[in-house]
C-alpha cells in the first residue's frame, strides 16, 4: 500500500469514528451494519438493482473507474437515491448479482463488462460489513 493510500485509509476511518466531520447521506451505522440473510428478495427487486448498477456503469458513478468498491447503503446513495428499497434489501440484490455472475450464469451486458465481488472482512469497515467490488474488463 502507498503512503497515499495508507493516508486515505487514515481520513477515512477517522471520519467513519466521527474525529473528522463529514457530509453522510446514509446513517454511519451503515458502516457496521451485517447482511441479513432472512430477508427474502424478489426477481423484480433483483432486476430494480441491476438495473440501476448497468445504467451506472454505463452512464453514472461507475462508468470511468476501472475499479470501485462500495457498502450497499454507498450505492443506494449513488444510484438509487429515489428508491424506497433499504440499503439491506440492495445488499441481498448486489450479493444475488454478483453470485449469478460468478456461476456464468448470464451472457449479458454486467458479465461482460466487469466482474462483481463481496466480502464480508473489508479493509475499511467492521467485521462483517460487506463490501462489493467492481472490476472493469
Amino acid at each position: 500500500m502507498s503512503a497515499r493510500d495508507d493516508s486515505f485509509e487514515q481520513f477515512h476511518k477517522e471520519q467513519i469514528e466521527g474525529k473528522i466531520p463529514c457530509s453522510l447521506q446514509f446513517s454511519a451505522n451503515e458502516f457496521e451494519r451485517q447482511p441479513d440473510s432472512s430477508l427474502h428478495i424478489s426477481e423484480d427487486v433483483i432486476q430494480q438493482v441491476k438495473d440501476h448498477l448497468i445504467n451506472s456503469l454505463e452512464y453514472g458513478f461507475y462508468k470511468y473507474p476501472s475499479q470501485v468498491s462500495f457498502i450497499a447503503a454507498q450505492f443506494k446513495n449513488a444510484n438509487m437515491r429515489d428508491s424506497p428499497l433499504s440499503p439491506a434489501e440492495i445488499e441481498i440484490s448486489l450479493s444475488k448479482i454478483a453470485e449469478s455472475l460468478a456461476k456464468d450464469e448470464n451472457s449479458d451486458f454486467l458479465s461482460k463488462t466487469c466482474t462483481i465481488t463481496y466480502a464480508d472482512e473489508g479493509h475499511f469497515y467492521g467485521s462483517g460489513v460487506r463490501l462489493f467490488t467492481i472490476i472493469k474488463k
